[in-house]
């Protein structure tokens, strides 16, 4: 008797589930009917902007408030109405591979509205690596659902809450420095593989593992040196296939997914942003041209000595501008849209 009521009530459970899934589908599918999307954070009132990047987005050679993250939160928290939190999850010498690799971990632990991705110029000097693949059919069950179940995300509008920056962390590492005379140092022996070279350090299988946190779960992080450095067509494809993987997740999670090209226009960085952006036209992703953006600001001619340090990673006025030009991108392409479709 006790295990035919204990049936019957999981039953109901179970069909209660699918019914309120089901009625939240069809809700799901008259909202995108009007062109509007509903966030777990707009649920709460919130705007969560997550920054997938490189020492460029990490904020190298600076104090952490001086970093794009940062001061984009400060200034969005100025012009917005209603708050937006920034996680930085930028981190030195990151091959685009590794930030595919840690992106679906990212999304289900910060369940960000937007997602800036700035990332490439590394590929050509660091080794790719494997994204992790689900085990088994149940992982890839769960992958889906967590994908595409409305009823999932109701409940992460209560599990996600708000965002609590001292929950996250990041290894203090020779490697990810955020001191001025590190950058002398640097910039004195000719780079960073002479400064290591120099100091009895090597490039070679150096690996960096859960250097970042945030609570309980960790992001593998870190880089591996190859040998050669030049970008050519074999980096400009894994740069190019990356970027379009990354924007088709954020696709299936409706997430408004922003690629960036860097603001430097030297070298590498020139030849990173051409393909940045014409992965960004072939895909159609949603474009922020921070190199254009900065030769504006040079009045046509870069480097400006106050936006960059003499590597080409901005300053912390450097990154002022990125964090205005982006504040200002969001403001327009995410907030404008939210308050026309209130009407």
């Amino acid at each position: 008797m006790f295990a035919r009521r204990l049936g019957q009530v999981v039953g109901i459970g179970i069909l209660s589930l699918v019914l309120l899934e089901s009625l939240l589908q069809v809700g799901a599918l008259l909202v995108r009917t009007t062109g509007r999307t509903l966030s777990v954070n707009a649920a709460i009132g919130d705007l969560r902007v997550l920054c997938l990047g490189d020492s460029n987005t990490f904020g190298i050679y600076l104090p952490e408030e001086e970093s794009y993250p940062s001061q984009l939160e400060k200034r969005g928290n100025e012009i917005r109405s209603s708050r937006i939190d920034v996680v930085n999850l930028g981190y030195p010498g990151t091959h685009s591979s590794r930030v595919l690799a840690n992106y679906r971990k990212a999304i289900d632990t910060f369940r960000p509205d937007v997602v800036l991705l700035m990332v490439g110029v590394n590929d050509a000097w660091t080794k790719s690596i494997e994204a992790a693949t689900e085990e088994g059919g149940w992982g890839l069950i769960w992958s889906f659902f967590a994908a595409h179940s409305r009823l999932y995300r109701v409940y992460l509008i209560y599990e996600t809450g708000r965002y609590d920056p001292a929950k996250l962390t990041v290894a203090k590492s020779t490697f990810a420095p955020r001191s001025s005379r590190h950058r002398e140092e640097v910039v004195a022996a000719g780079g960073l593989p002479a400064w290591l070279e120099k100091n009895s350090l090597s490039m070679e299988d150096l690996e960096i593992d859960d250097a970042i946190a945030y609570g309980d779960t960790r992001f593998s992080v870190g880089w591996q040196a190859k040998q050669g450095g030049t970008p050519g067509k074999e980096t400009m494809r894994t740069i190019s296939s990356n970027l379009a993987e990354i924007f088709a997740l954020a696709n299936q999670s409706q997430i408004a997914l922003f690629a960036m090209t860097y603001p430097s226009a030297d070298g590498f960085y020139r030849f990173t942003n051409d393909v940045i952006r014409a992965t960004a036209r072939s895909e159609e992703m949603p474009l922020i041209d921070l190199e254009k953006a900065f030769t504006v600001r040079c009045r046509g001619k870069q480097p400006c000595r106050d936006l960059f340090f003499e590597d080409h990673h901005p300053t912390g006025e450097g990154y002022a501008v990125i964090a205005e030009v982006v504040a200002d991108e969001i403001h327009a392409r995410i907030d404008s849209s939210d308050s026309s479709d209130g009407h």
